[in-house]
């Protein structure tokens, strides 16, 4: 890898310094200004949708518009507004540089996972495939993690609520007790001093049975604790475990990233690098613009299909001249 030249300016520099640095700078405004660019791109598709200003311009539906004013398919459109919902402004503009695609799988992975997922991997030199493949993993933990607590909240709610059967022994326990009360007040409203061991015995079976009552309530609210506790550590555990999974998978990415670098740096040569680079954009791009030939096609445009098909027949035989 080249060593990073930094110039001082106040010295003089050479006319291809010059051009070097005055090209550099140039770079980092562009860079930044497509940012900013992408970043009000989102706002102005969220604000047309929202407003429904499409149809001040002659359109039914946002889908129309899209398609036919914008040059996005309906997908496309929905995904710039979704990562702008998702992610909000600042955080999009600041890593516009990862591109709608991988902005859109960011969107996806829990925001408070999503710090951890920037730090810890090289997502902007990550392929479309390894980054979903990274999303994927995100989500299953966090799915997994959410079905745990639904389970414990669903059981702490049976729990919270007395079976059937608990609920028939304590009413019939209540209903006893109120027997026993008015069998009480009555032979008090007598006031027959030969009942008083009789009342003393049925004021001693009240007691027993109020106290039953609380031991049967106390023994429903320690079964609801252990549940708690036992649901608890299970989603923790199984939450640890996928985490370090996770963890592993990652430190051996790392691992296998660290090799390829230190390979690249003996072995590289920067010109095939370069090439490289801007051979897989090329790539790309002809994809992209494959797709957008064979959705324009699948549409019925079939005119517009064999004029963008000529286009890029005609890129491609552009190519062939130069290499000549």
């Amino acid at each position: 890898m080249a060593e990073i030249v930094i110039f001082d300016m106040n010295k003089n520099l050479t006319t291809t310094q010059q051009d070097a640095v005055k090209l550099h700078y140039e770079i980092m405004a562009d860079a930044e200004a497509a940012a900013t660019a992408m970043l009000n791109f989102c706002k102005g598709l969220k604000r047309m949708r929202d407003e429904e200003l499409y149809t001040e311009l002659g359109f039914e539906n946002f889908e129309d518009y899209t398609e036919k004013m914008v040059g996005l398919k309906q997908r496309q459109a929905y995904n710039y507004i979704a990562v702008l919902e998702r992610l909000g402004g600042t955080f999009l503009q600041s890593n516009a540089k990862l591109g709608i695609e991988k902005l859109r799988m960011l969107s996806e992975i829990p925001w408070h996972e999503r710090e951890e997922v920037l730090e810890n991997n090289d997502v902007e030199n990550m392929s479309t495939r390894q980054m979903q493949e990274l999303t994927k993993k995100y989500t299953a933990a966090c799915e997994q993690l959410s079905m745990l607590t639904e389970e414990r909240d669903s059981l702490k709610e049976q729990l919270s609520a007395p079976s059937e059967e608990d609920s028939e022994e304590i009413t019939a326990l209540k209903d006893e007790v109120e027997r026993l009360k008015e069998e009480l007040e009555n032979a008090e409203s007598e006031t027959v001093p030969a009942e008083s061991q009789e009342l003393d015995a049925l004021q001693e079976e009240i007691d027993k049975l109020k106290k039953q009552t609380v031991e049967i309530e106390k023994d429903k609210q320690k079964a609801i604790a252990a549940a708690e506790k036992a649901a608890k550590k299970e989603a923790r555990e199984q939450v640890q475990n996928e985490l370090k999974v996770l963890k592993d998978e990652r430190a051996k990415a790392v691992e296998r990233l660290s090799e390829m670098e230190k390979q690249v740096k003996v072995a590289a040569d920067p010109n095939v690098t370069r090439f490289s680079f801007y051979f897989d954009e090329v790539q790309h791009n002809i994809q992209a613009m494959q797709d957008i030939i064979a959705d324009v096609g699948a549409q019925g445009n079939a005119d517009t299909a064999r004029k963008l098909s000529a286009a890029l027949l005609s890129l491609t035989e552009m190519f062939k001249e130069d290499s000549r």
